[in-house]
């Protein structure tokens, strides 16, 4: 507002001077003389000032005039704005949540109330997931030509819509009532447990920003209100951004439920009843609620790849003085399996791994990719094309072997998939690809520096043929195979 008033006050020192020379006064002293008389003409204090002379030019009182009247129509527009049309209609939480809902179901469930006397009616939302990302300018085959001076990788923006809960409307928002926003999550999107919980995706899509560079920027949810204010016969348009990316003091989000708020039913039309500080739970709005994750005493793991060996598993254990479990083998529907994460073989990181070439005995600077599975929608698939499915073992752990496979599984986090296997007791777990290690296999194809392992990956499909199951996969045609020796670090 003060920017407005000082910009306004501009206008008035500018015109009025501009008349002034147009007088064209003999000297500075009559320059300064006719300078004060417009400004106190424009605020309507002229008949203050004492003025001996007429003006010498005919005209210039018409364009004082016409000035002076626009100068007021624009001072009026500005308060009338300011008063009647706040900058933000809503004020939303500042994070919003990440829970269960109560089909233990995972969503984003995000807080905003009116922050207007104004009435606002038929209301609607979208929401958008914005994230840094690049793009493969070169053709898929690498053996075709790139033109000259042509960009290998292009950055962009993703725009990926979002669907909200259709069932929820809100047609009439007054002053301060509280409304909740629910966002269905997918299986994957959330991995972890306890207080080590993670977003993973946001309906699949990624919130990783991606690039070649330290500066990748950051990934935003993206949430649109639109509506009308019947007092000002006007519709209007109101964003929020959420950053989901980054460290966490700055990811806008948390784990938790909210606090209710007790509102009470107003009298009046268009007022709830008494005022907002006093209902309960307001004062709360801000914060949030705990909640104590679902316990199971029974546990599983799914698993897709090195896994189905089921023999090297239980050596893996018993090294480690652990038993396998019961295990069977199972294929779940609407999931597809491929070469999608990797690991920067160019580090030696202490307590894992790297990779030598066999043919030479040097330690090549590529990604090492491995098999990951994601969700597939059907909005995805071609009509009338039958899900996809993965096919796998399911096998009985405790938190021992838990501990165990997440140290294990550096390149991915432990998902719960638990309503994949409906009439199951207990809960299932899945290891998806890591944000970070499907990064490191997207910036590795696109430098065409990703391989692999045939070892890792014959081992696999020996696994599936002992085992007598179905083994899919989708590889990209850049990826090759290289002959490679595992070290232990």
């Amino acid at each position: 507002m003060w920017v407005l008033l000082l910009a306004f006050v501009g206008l008035i020192i500018v015109s009025a001077a501009g008349l002034a020379l147009l007088e064209c006064p003999p000297a500075l002293g009559a320059f300064v003389r006719d300078w004060v008389y417009f400004c106190g003409f424009f605020v309507g204090a002229e008949e203050l000032l004492d003025r001996e002379e007429p003006l010498g030019i005919w005209w210039v009182p018409i364009l004082a005039g016409v000035i002076r009247m626009l100068l007021h129509a624009v001072l009026l527009g500005v308060v009338v704005f300011k008063l009647l049309v706040p900058q933000k209609l809503f004020v939303f939480r500042k994070r919003f949540f990440v829970r269960r809902n109560g089909k233990g179901e995972w969503e984003l469930l995000i807080r905003l109330y009116n922050a207007t006397a104004a009435e606002l009616v038929d209301l609607s939302f979208e929401a958008f997931v914005r994230t840094p990302t690049l793009a493969d300018a070169r053709p898929a085959d690498p053996s075709a030509p790139t033109p000259q001076h042509s960009l290998k990788v292009v950055p962009f923006v993703s725009n990926a819509r979002i669907t909200l809960d259709t069932k929820k409307d809100w047609p009439i928002s007054i002053k301060h009532v509280p409304y909740s926003l629910p966002i269905a999550l997918e299986p994957g999107d959330v991995c972890g447990s306890g207080s080590d919980v993670l977003l993973r995706r946001i309906q699949g899509h990624s919130i990783t920003p991606m690039g070649m560079t330290g500066n990748k920027g950051e990934a935003f949810l993206v949430v649109i209100a639109r509506g009308r204010v019947p007092s000002l016969g006007s519709e209007f348009v109101d964003t929020h951004w959420f950053q989901l990316s980054g460290e966490a003091p700055a990811r806008e989000y948390e784990f938790g439920d909210f606090h209710d708020v007790m509102v009470q039913p107003g009298s009046t039309p268009r007022r709830a009843g008494g005022r907002s500080e006093d209902w309960e739970g307001w004062k709360e709005f801000d914060e949030a609620r705990p909640v104590n994750a679902p316990k199971s005493t029974r546990q599983m793991i799914f698993g897709y790849g090195s896994l189905v060996d089921v023999g090297r598993l239980s050596e893996f254990l018993t090294e480690h003085g652990l038993a396998l479990g019961d295990y069977r083998y199972v294929t779940i529907t609407g999931w597809r399996r491929s070469w999608s994460v990797a690991m920067d073989n160019r580090e030696i990181v202490p307590d894992y791994k790297y990779y030598i070439d066999r043919a030479t005995g040097t330690h090549p600077d590529v990604y090492v990719a491995f098999l990951n599975i994601e969700r597939v929608r059907k909005t995805d698939m071609p009509a009338g094309a039958p899900p996809p499915e993965v096919a796998g073992v399911l096998f009985d752990i405790d938190e021992s072997v838990l501990a165990i496979l997440d140290r294990r599984e550096r390149n991915y986090c432990r998902c719960d998939i638990t309503d994949q296997f409906p009439g199951i007791e207990g809960r299932v777990w899945v290891y998806l690809g890591s944000s970070e290690a499907e990064e490191r296999y997207r910036v590795g194809l696109m430098e065409r520096s990703v391989v692999i392992d045939s070892a890792y990956k014959q081992a696999v499909e020996s696994a599936y043929r002992t085992a007598d199951i179905v083994y899919t996969v989708d590889q990209d045609p850049r990826l090759r195979e290289m002959d490679l020796q595992r070290i232990d670090t």
